[in-house]
C-alpha cells in the first residue's frame, strides 16, 4: 500500500504506512479492513528472515499492535478479549 504521505520519512516503511492508513481512516466501514491489513503487515514483519529486529522497531511494533487493538475495542465495538 502506497504511503498516505510520502513526504514523511518512515523508520520501519515495511508495516508503518498500513499503520498510519488504519490510523487515519475516519469511515468506520473501511477503518476495519485497513486495521486487518495493518496486523497483517506487523505479522509478516516479525515472521521476516530479511532484516533482524532491533529493540526500537519491536517497542514500535508493540505499541502500534496496542493501537490498533483500541481502534477495534474502541471505535468498532469488538469485545475486549483482555476483560
Amino acid at each position: 500500500m502506497p504511503d498516505p504521505n510520502p513526504s514523511i520519512d518512515l523508520p520501519y516503511p515495511e508495516w508503518q504506512a498500513e499503520y498510519r492508513a488504519a490510523l487515519m481512516e475516519t469511515d468506520p466501514l473501511k477503518l476495519r479492513e485497513k486495521i486487518h491489513v495493518a496486523e497483517d503487515a506487523l505479522f509478516r514483519r516479525s515472521q521476516s528472515p530479511e532484516r533482524p529486529i532491533d529493540d526500537s522497531e519491536r517497542l514500535a511494533m508493540k505499541d502500534a499492535a496496542s493501537a490498533l487493538r483500541i481502534l477495534l475495542v474502541g471505535v468498532l465495538g469488538y469485545p475486549d478479549s483482555r476483560k
